[in-house]
């Protein structure tokens, strides 16, 4: 008897205790979904022309979580892309179960369309009150690379979505910052800023490496 204790004990002592995310974003959310858990991309239709996006039907297990992960490419942002991919929205966090955190992230190259991307965030809040919700801070760019986007609008859009999510009051969505005193170019990982940049791939995306980093910062607090 005392053996079977003790196996029993160690079996549930080695049992990793996953917990259900859910991440919801553009590009940076797809190239993460393919660089680090390897989420093979779907292609998907809006007005006629096929773009790719990622969208975990099931979960996939990375670091401590059984992730859901829902992207799209550059051209289009998660806000535009029609009835296709925002079903598929609806739909995972519809049949997700309560209390699951769901971190949201748009608008790297969309920063024109801050209205449209806040109430895409607000109905999301409303429409799913046992949902906890949460805005993360836009990282910034390497300026070289990314020659349209400025870091100083990155950091003047992070500071409108936390002002006017403040101001409505979301009893279920917070803004969540993971800079390093609001500078987009600088993340916070184990308490310590990491300059960010230095990871910088092309365009807007990261290496590998970067995306390792971004993640424990978009999780380590939750």
């Amino acid at each position: 008897m005392f053996k079977i204790l003790i196996l029993i004990f160690l079996s549930c002592s080695l049992t990793k205790d996953t917990k259900d995310l859910i991440i919801i974003g553009d590009y940076r959310v797809l190239e993460m979904a393919t660089t680090l858990m390897g989420v093979e991309l779907t292609t998907f239709k809006y007005l006629y022309t096929n773009y790719a996006g990622v969208m975990t039907k099931e979960p996939v297990e990375y670091e401590d979580y059984n992730l859901k992960i829902i992207g799209t490419g550059i051209l289009e942002s998660l806000i535009t892309v029609g009835e296709e991919v925002n079903k598929f929205v609806q739909e995972q966090l519809k049949s997700a179960e309560d209390g699951t955190n769901v971190l949201l992230s748009v608008g790297i190259q969309h920063q024109s369309k801050f209205n449209d991307i806040f109430v895409f965030y607000g109905k999301l809040a409303d429409k799913y009150p046992k949902l906890n919700f949460y805005v993360l801070s836009l990282i910034g760019v390497d300026e070289s690379l990314a020659k349209n986007i400025k870091n100083t609008g990155v950091k003047e859009f992070n500071k409108k979505v936390e002002t006017r999510i403040e101001v409505v009051e979301f009893p279920n969505m917070k803004y969540k910052s993971i800079l390093n005193e609001d500078d987009p170019t600088q993340i916070i990982v184990d308490g310590e800023p990491v300059d960010i940049i230095n990871y910088a791939s092309e365009g807007i995306g990261f290496f590998k490496t970067g995306y390792v980093k971004i993640f424990k910062a978009m999780v380590e607090w939750l």
